[in-house]
């Protein structure tokens, strides 16, 4: 009222006119809608058919779909700073492109995912179709109150992935590295490979040795921890995936598998029952596939589908679910339920390569366990 009283005995003062940024901010989102519109022409017109190349384009353009949402998002906050009636102009253009460019991301995705197939990506000896994931476990026994961690949640992931187990709980990314950082990590790690080892129980033999004809393969470790680099960076990118903090990992393990070169059937968590007593222990492994491979190779899980019959033959890759090694692709298997409980139906194998060579990268990430329930 006083700005009132105190204005009215001069003119009224000129029409403000908008700043320089906020015009270019307007004509950004012009242009952004105008991408949108022509990107949802060619998702109604019809979407290329999945070969290689179109899921790679698939990919490109979902990524580039998130980034711009992003960019957007934040164009919005810097716009907060130019007054409120301009902010509320472009809040309501930005959330009008965000519902636009949602619809984009959900296409491109439900467009990636249906090229996830049985007898392509994976072999399984029960319909995919059919997995349900239900929810996460209840917060029992009473005295933990909170989870260690959360499973993915293929509503909110950025990254495209399916479900083809519930039990145990494994995802399928297929594309969620270039070929450029596969081959990185390969170069890396090629000078360094040495003959892969199993780790000993408490019941081993004193000076037994830590190679085993259950895991034929070469081997060879790089370094994440600074989040630089090639294998820093895809690291970095794995825990964003799974929702873990940084430096949840152990290093990146590069493995190469030669033709008949196989690694039987195993549990990667520590059971402090046969290891001794475990302060972290592996909650999730991601495994990057870094090559393709002609025959052979899998991962097997083969009490995928909830079976509850162990294998007789740790060797026997003939049951259960294989993901078949795609480069560029990730495997996504919990080692343990949120509540840091082990799952021992996440027993896991690499089926003997028999033709042509496997590069492969498991990145094992650790929860502590301190307090938590041991295995029973």
């Amino acid at each position: 009222m006083h700005g009132l009283l105190s204005s009215s005995r001069s003119a009224p003062p000129p029409p403000r006119r908008p700043s320089a940024t906020s015009q270019a901010l307007v004509r950004n989102l012009v242009f952004f809608a105008v991408g949108c519109g022509v990107v949802l022409y060619f998702l109604v017109v019809g979407l290329p058919k999945h070969s290689n190349d179109a899921n790679n384009d698939l990919y490109s353009r979902a990524h580039g779909a998130e980034e711009a949402r992003f960019h957007h998002e934040d164009s919005a906050s810097r716009g907060r700073q130019t007054g409120d009636t301009q902010q509320s102009v472009l809040e309501r253009l930005l959330g009008e492109e965000r519902r636009k460019n949602d619809v984009v991301l959900t296409r491109l995705r439900k467009a990636m995912l249906g090229a996830v197939k049985n007898g392509v990506d994976f072999f399984a000896d029960y319909d995919v179709g059919t997995v349900k994931i239900g929810p996460p476990p209840p917060l029992e026994p009473p005295r933990f109150k909170e989870y260690l961690f959360h499973y993915m949640d293929t509503r909110t992931s950025k990254y495209p992935f399916v479900w083809l187990s519930e039990k145990p709980r494994v995802a399928f990314v297929p594309e969620f590295i270039t070929d450029e950082e596969a081959d990185d990590i390969v170069r890396a790690a090629e000078a360094k490979m040495q003959r892969s080892q199993v780790a000993l129980g408490l019941d081993a033999n004193k000076g037994a040795s830590n190679v085993d004809d259950v895991r034929t393969s070469s081997g060879a470790w790089l370094d994440v921890s600074d989040g630089n680099g090639t294998a820093g960076r895809i690291a970095a990118r794995a825990l964003d995936l799974i929702g873990f903090p940084a430096h949840s990992s152990e290093m990146l393990q590069v493995l190469r598998y030669k033709h008949g070169q196989k690694y039987d059937a195993h549990l990667d968590y520590f059971d402090p029952r046969r290891y001794g007593h475990q302060t972290s222990n592996r909650a999730v492994t991601i495994y990057f596939y870094l090559s393709d491979v002609e025959e052979g190779g899998e991962t097997s899980f083969p009490m995928a589908n909830g079976r509850t019959d162990s294998p007789t033959n740790f060797a026997d890759c003939s049951r259960g679910l294989r993901v078949r090694p795609k480069k560029r692709a990730v495997a996504v298997f919990y080692d343990m339920d949120p509540l840091g409980r082990f799952d021992p139906s996440s027993l896991h194998g690499g089926c003997p390569v028999t033709q042509g060579v496997k590069w492969g990268a498991p990145l094992w990430v650790r929860v502590p366990v301190e307090g938590y329930p041991a295995p029973t």
